[in-house]
């Protein structure tokens, strides 16, 4: 019917839109020296205070750094976001399942339970771009470019975003009209925009996982694709796992001694749902049956 054909025509289009700002963002990203410390320094060096980065770190991000690489139209402070297409008004949005949400007030609530620390109540800015996409951004100025000493793989999220394809026309659903995506690490960054989920999770080990994937068409997602997951859990879940690891599809070789001699053991990474930690486990262990959601590769129009 006609309807139906209207909708079809619609997800087609969205699904391109996507893919065409999926792969704008990550050229915009690389071509940025560093996604850090916008909004933090005066003209002459020294540190600005803690309430002014928080008030206009978001805006810097967008201006000083996404703007080398990303042709923006017009920008808007979270008060004015209705200026560039999107609303802070109650329950504006929908998640996949239908259930309503609000977006978030500032970087810190994005998950509340991830416990970003120090400077991370960073408010939004939203801006448009020459085609017609609507974005908010969440921006972390103290994002770094690899694990240390006390950090994990949360402390590498530099930003995170909502953008609506088409303004506030409806349906304003994620997986429709809205997407979710995180910008990971400061240096050699990547843009990742995970499909929502609308089942509930399965537990296996993780070449069984990736078989399972590929029987629907769909696949494992990767550590940083997992990372954007675990964080938007509230936008693009259908429930909210609170601290399980899940697996995710990427791998790393170890080396390790046994008997003497050098054995190389293949470690998937898995993420915490709870509190954003990645760790690796072994993949040939029996015993690790762990939770995992399959995701439609973002070239899937579904």
């Amino acid at each position: 019917t006609l309807p139906s054909l209207t909708s079809n025509i619609d997800e087609k289009s969205f699904a391109t839109k996507r893919i065409a700002l999926y792969s704008r963002l990550n050229q915009a990203v690389g071509v940025i020296d560093s996604l850090s410390d916008a909004g933090r320094y005066n003209s002459d060096g020294t540190l600005l205070g803690d309430d002014t980065v928080a008030a206009n770190a978001a805006m810097a991000f967008v201006l000083n750094k996404l703007s080398q690489g990303l042709k923006i139209e017009s920008t808007c402070t979270y008060n004015n976001v209705q200026n560039c297409g999107l609303s802070t008004a109650s329950n504006f949005y929908a998640r996949k399942g239908g259930t309503k949400f609000t977006l978030p007030a500032n970087f810190a609530a994005i998950n509340t339970a991830f416990k970003f620390g120090n400077n991370k109540t960073t408010v939004p800015a939203a801006f448009t771009t020459k085609d017609g996409n609507s974005i908010i951004v969440y921006y972390n100025p103290d994002c770094l470019s690899g694990v240390g000493s006390g950090t994990s793989y949360k402390d590498m999220v530099c930003a995170n975003f909502f953008c609506d394809l088409n303004g506030k026309k409806s349906p304003n659903m994620v997986g429709k009209d809205v997407g979710v995506g995180t910008i990971l690490f400061s240096t050699g960054s990547e843009v990742v925009m995970p499909s929502p989920i609308d089942y509930e999770p399965q537990s296996a080990k993780q070449n069984d996982a990736i078989t399972a994937c590929v029987n629907n068409n769909m696949i494992l997602p990767s550590r940083n694709e997992l990372i954007s997951m675990a964080l938007n859990k509230s936008y693009l879940l259908k429930t909210t796992p609170t601290s399980s690891n899940h697996w995710s599809g990427t791998n790393v070789m170890k080396t390790e001694i046994e008997n003497g001699q050098p054995v190389n053991k293949t470690y998937g990474w898995v993420v915490n749902f709870g509190n954003g930690t990645a760790m690796s486990k072994m993949v040939a262990d029996d015993n690790n049956s762990l939770p995992f959601y399959c995701i439609y590769p973002l070239t899937n129009t579904k």
